[in-house]
């Protein structure tokens, strides 16, 4: 079942990691610190209004995700092997932390649409789509991406911010179709 929430460009949503970057201060540092910020987040919320903002769930209660978050209480759920993935700074737990923490500061407390069958949702309104777009932008530095990609390949600047190479390569993608790169000749470099 696809779903639909109101629209939110790229640009919008690239000021809105900026503005959580900015809050914490990690504007400047590589890896920014995703299990950081969720943690503090969490805790803060728990003291001042009783809430915890992040659970960690078994494989056996979310045996076919590896996070989700509710729209309603904002409430993010990781499986705890992507919990401990993303504490150790691996890539894959780092993204879907960053991912699940993008649905709670745009989604929550929206109400999803269904989408009717057969309808293709244009970007600006998939939450997913809103959702990927947010980690790569809170989790990668913008300007380095626009002047280095062509230099050392998507491969290496996804290490460079550990996240996965594929994310990197779908966000370039919404990048170039934004307008915002040029059409340059993009290399996988898996190796």
């Amino acid at each position: 079942m696809a779903a639909i929430v109101p629209p939110k460009d790229l640009n919008e949503i690239r000021v809105t990691a900026d503005e959580v970057k900015n809050i914490i201060g990690a504007w400047t540092r590589d890896v920014f610190p995703v299990m950081e910020l969720i943690e503090a987040y969490d805790g803060f919320s728990v003291r001042s209004k009783g809430e915890h903002l992040l659970e960690i769930v078994s494989k056996e209660e979310m045996p076919y995700s590896s996070g989700q978050t509710c729209t309603k209480s904002g409430l993010i759920k990781l499986r705890e092997d992507y919990y401990m993935d993303a504490c150790d700074g691996n890539c894959e737990g780092r993204f879907t932390a960053a991912h699940e923490l993008g649905h709670h500061i745009l989604h929550k407390g929206v109400t999803l649409q269904r989408v009717a069958d057969g309808i293709e949702l244009p970007a600006d309104y998939c939450p997913e789509v809103q959702a990927d777009s947010f980690a790569c932008e809170l989790l990668i530095d913008h300007e380095y991406l626009k002047q280095n990609l062509g230099k050392h390949g998507l491969a290496a600047i996804a290490e460079r911010y550990r996240l996965p190479v594929q994310k990197l390569f779908e966000h370039v993608q919404r990048l170039m179709e934004n307008g915002e790169l040029a059409a340059i000749q993009l290399e996988m470099k898996f190796s």
